[in-house]
C-alpha cells in the first residue's frame, strides 16, 4: 500500500508538473501575443502618423501653389492696370498734342486774317493816294486849261482894242 501511494505522489507531482508546465507555456504565449499586438498598435501608429505627415506636406504644398497663383495673379492684374494708365497716359499727350496741334492753326490763321486785313487796308490807302493824286493833275490840268483860256480872250480882246 505504501507503494501505490508512492506512486500515486509521484503520479500526482508529474500531473502537477505537466500543469505548471502547460500554465507557464501559456502564460509564454500570452506574453508574446501581447508583444505582437503591441507591435501593431505600434506599426499602426507609425503609419498613422506617417500618413498625417503626409497629408500635411500636401496641404502645405496646395497652399503655397495657391499663394503661388494668386501672386501671379495680383501681378498680372497689377500689369494690366499698369498698362492701362499708360494708354490713358499716352491717349492724353496726344488729346494734348492735337489741341495745341488746332490751337497753333487757329492762331496762324487768325494771323493770315490779320495780315489779309492789313494787305486790303494798305491797298486801300495805295489806291485812295492815286486818286487823290490824279484828282490833283487832273484839277491841274484843268486850271491850266483856265489859265490858258484866259490868257487867249486876254490877247483877243487886246488884238480887237
Amino acid at each position: 500500500r505504501q507503494q501505490e501511494a508512492q506512486k500515486q505522489e509521484v503520479i500526482r507531482q508529474q500531473q502537477e508538473a505537466q500543469k505548471q508546465e502547460l500554465l507557464r507555456q501559456q502564460e509564454i504565449q500570452r506574453q508574446e501575443m501581447i508583444r505582437q499586438q503591441q507591435l501593431e498598435a505600434q506599426k499602426q501608429e507609425r503609419l498613422r502618423l506617417e500618413e498625417e505627415q503626409k497629408q500635411e506636406l500636401l496641404r502645405q504644398q496646395m497652399q503655397e501653389e495657391a499663394r503661388k497663383q494668386e501672386l501671379a495673379r495680383q501681378q498680372q492684374e497689377s500689369k494690366k492696370k499698369q498698362e492701362l494708365l499708360l494708354r490713358q497716359q499716352e491717349e492724353q499727350r496726344q488729346l494734348e498734342y492735337r489741341k495745341q496741334l488746332e490751337l497753333q492753326k487757329e492762331q496762324e490763321l487768325k494771323k493770315q486774317q490779320q495780315l489779309e486785313i492789313q494787305k486790303q487796308q494798305q491797298q486801300q490807302l495805295e489806291l485812295q493816294k492815286q486818286m487823290q493824286l490824279e484828282q490833283l493833275e487832273a484839277q491841274r490840268i484843268k486850271d491850266e486849261l483856265i489859265r490858258h483860256e484866259q490868257e487867249k480872250r486876254k490877247i483877243q480882246q487886246q488884238q480887237q482894242q
